[in-house]
């Protein structure tokens, strides 16, 4: 997991970029049905769904300074084989300066399927 953020022209929100790989371990095929990403500062923590994929060229397009860090957008809905892997961006938006993202204590990414129980992948 690597993560980048990009404040925003309000100076008030920040856009990160988390790219994550997923493994399912699991003998069940493993289907995506939401994906979230909570930031932990010292002062509290902000959860956010993934932006939707068909979003990502336009914020791409707002912010280049991103480009650098987002790869292919993991998607709601991908379908991942036993012992296969998915890989990809979640783009999350907080309330938080960039200031405030380099002090983060953690960064998590949770993966909701279908039938599993929710996947979480932790970070810094």
């Amino acid at each position: 997991q690597n993560v980048a953020a990009v404040e925003q022209l309000t100076h008030t929100t920040s856009f990160v970029a988390i790219n994550v790989i997923l493994r399912n371990v699991s003998e069940k095929t493993l289907y995506i049905k939401d994906i979230r990403a909570e930031i932990t500062l010292p002062s509290g923590s902000f959860v956010d769904t993934a932006a939707n994929a068909t979003d990502y060229d336009r914020y791409l397009a707002a912010y280049p300074d991103l480009k650098v860090s987002v790869k292919d957008p993991l998607k709601v809905e991908t379908k991942i084989a036993p012992g296969g892997s998915a890989q990809g961006t979640v783009l999350v938006n907080f309330p938080i300066t960039k200031a405030d993202f380099d002090k983060r204590t953690s960064v998590s990414v949770t993966i909701i399927p279908y039938d599993h129980s929710p996947i979480n992948i932790n970070g810094k």
